[in-house]
């Protein structure tokens, strides 16, 4: 089983262009025969931060994941929430989304 993970999150891709490379990658990657792709995002800094990358990277993989439905590109599996420390310590969101390809 081919398997890929799509690291969605950067800043300079998500605010010129959105969702849409993320998208034209699982499009590639279902051609060239994957079978299941996870898409992956860690939050910014904890809430005391003035960063707000939290809620952005994590809101576009929720939003990647509903137009993958859409569009017939795959189906979404199982979706998993958890918080990893940091190289300073304070623990950060994590996500990680199972899509099976169609």
């Amino acid at each position: 089983m081919a398997i890929a993970f799509v690291l969605v999150g950067s800043p300079d891709t998500m605010a010129a262009r959105g969702e849409t490379p993320y998208l034209n990658h699982i499009e590639i990657l279902r051609s060239y025969g994957y079978q299941k792709a996870y898409l992956a995002a860690r939050g910014g800094p904890p809430p005391d931060s003035l960063d707000t990358s939290e809620s952005a990277s994590i809101r576009m993989t929720h939003r990647l994941s509903r137009s993958i439905q859409e569009r017939r590109i795959g189906t979404i599996g199982r979706v998993m929430d958890y918080y990893v420390p940091d190289g300073f310590g304070k623990r950060r969101k994590q996500i990680l989304i199972e899509v099976t390809l169609t």
